[in-house]
């Protein structure tokens, strides 16, 4: 048996900030291993429990001892929203972490840049990666997570109500015109009721649909970061976009709430079309004649289709590097793509994704969706713990244009000087200074 020996010796930063040694363990034959730590959530435990044994059977000279997210941050049942301090917390608590790693999280030097393991890593191949999913990790200089699998949202349809209406499904490669040719088309109505719609948004994000055609709304090429809320390609996107509720009537809105009906419409056969994980392929065609189809497209070199990674960090904070970069390279080869919420995503590997038989086991109609979705995704465009400068306030733009309080451009002005303040503000915290985290 292990028998872990906790060394209580401290090193401590240039600064006079105290970090701990890595802790270590024997074995029976006396060798001494070092101890990583590893924070997941408590219903990812099980999941987990097999790669763990592996991994220290093929590395005896490592161990890793699995942290809790849930009782590092005090979570309830539900995972209730995460303390304002919470990557501070996880990055304190673990060497590796299950983390959506922000832009301001990796300027408040919080995470561990990975760029000069993987330069030393022979064995650790980036082309191995779907182009941008390792980009979408990369910023600043640095290379700040690993992904492991990623989720696309993809355009659901009802194949009956297309024959019905007579209209040729949606392929790879529609256009938005096209889109709001059979969104129009398939709209029905009796009198001023709308008995079917032809396009559902199911959740009150709209961000998916403007930063496909825009781009992104905070440019973060420059330092610091700069908001394109005023931009004229952001105001165009967003006005087409308000246009399918405010002039052409094929979508509803509803306002922001705990529960949304929209979800309701679809349920109820109300929605010609609606947006949706692939998650929910198999339990939708089940109920229905479904169709799928990428998001639209402007062009062959257009970015449109919302692609949401999960992905796995370093604390910066670690006294091991090179032991947990040998845990985090060996779990980005693993189909951890069956976890949890991503169920059903891709691996982001080209081969995890071949020896895993993700391809092979999925639907035609699904698989062509999804390869074109591939070429042509936007990765998370719609993340509100990303640190983007503005997201409530165009949350809030947005809500106030459906609403018709304002109009789009006035909104997204204000929008604008809202996270212009947000990018004060946040410099001004980043001059104060945030320690490195240390182990608790």
């Amino acid at each position: 048996s292990l028998i872990l020996v906790a060394l209580l010796v401290t090193c401590r930063h240039d600064d006079g900030a105290p970090l701990p040694v890595p802790l270590l363990a024997t074995g029976a034959a006396g060798q001494e291993r070092t101890t990583i730590r590893f924070a997941i959530y408590d219903w990812e435990a099980a999941a987990y429990k097999d790669l763990v044994a592996t991994f220290e059977e093929e590395n005896p000279d490592l161990r890793v001892q699995v942290v809790s997210i849930d009782e590092t941050l005090g979570l309830g049942p539900g995972h209730n929203e995460w303390p304002g301090d919470a990557e501070q917390r996880l990055l304190a608590a673990a060497d590796v972490a299950n983390l959506s790693v922000s832009r301001q999280t990796v300027a408040q030097g919080l995470v561990y840049d990975l760029t000069p393991l993987i330069e030393a890593d022979t064995a650790f191949q980036p082309e191995d990666y779907y182009p941008g999913m390792l980009e979408a990790h990369q910023w600043a200089g640095g290379t700040w997570a690993l992904p492991t699998a990623v989720s696309f949202q993809v355009i659901f349809y009802d194949k009956d109500v297309f024959d019905r209406a007579g209209l040729g499904y949606p392929q790879p490669g529609w256009s938005w015109d096209d889109f709001l040719v059979a969104a129009r088309a398939l709209t029905v109505r009796e009198g001023e009721r709308v008995t079917r719609w032809g396009f559902v948004q199911p959740w009150p994000v709209h961000l998916p649909f403007v930063a496909g055609r825009a781009g992104p709304l905070v440019d973060d090429s420059t330092d610091p970061p700069t908001p394109r809320f005023d931009q004229p390609e952001v105001i165009e996107a967003v006005q087409w976009y308000a246009d399918l509720y405010l002039e052409h009537r094929v979508m509803p809105y509803f306002p922001p709430a705990a529960s949304t009906p929209a979800q309701g419409l679809i349920d109820d056969g109300q929605a010609a079309m609606w947006a949706d994980g692939v998650e929910a392929w198999e339990r939708r065609k089940v109920e229905s004649n479904l169709g799928v189809a990428p998001y639209p497209v402007d062009g062959e070199d257009s970015h449109t289709t919302p692609a949401r990674t999960r992905s796995l960090c370093l604390s910066a904070g670690t006294r091991q590097p090179q032991a947990a970069w040998r845990w985090l390279s060996f779990l980005s080869r693993q189909p951890l793509h069956g976890l949890g919420p991503m169920v059903g995503s891709l691996p982001p590997r080209r081969s995890v994704a071949q020896s895993s038989g993700f391809w092979q086991n999925l639907d035609e109609e699904l698989a062509t969706a999804l390869r074109f979705a591939l070429d042509h995704a936007c990765m998370n465009p719609d993340l509100p713990a990303g640190g983007a400068p503005g997201f409530w306030a165009f949350q809030q733009a947005m809500n106030e244009v459906l609403q018709e309080k304002t109009s789009v451009k006035a909104a997204l002005a204000e929008a604008q000087a809202e996270a212009q303040r947000e990018v004060r503000s946040t410099v001004a915290q980043q001059a104060r200074g945030i320690p490195t985290p240390d182990f608790v």
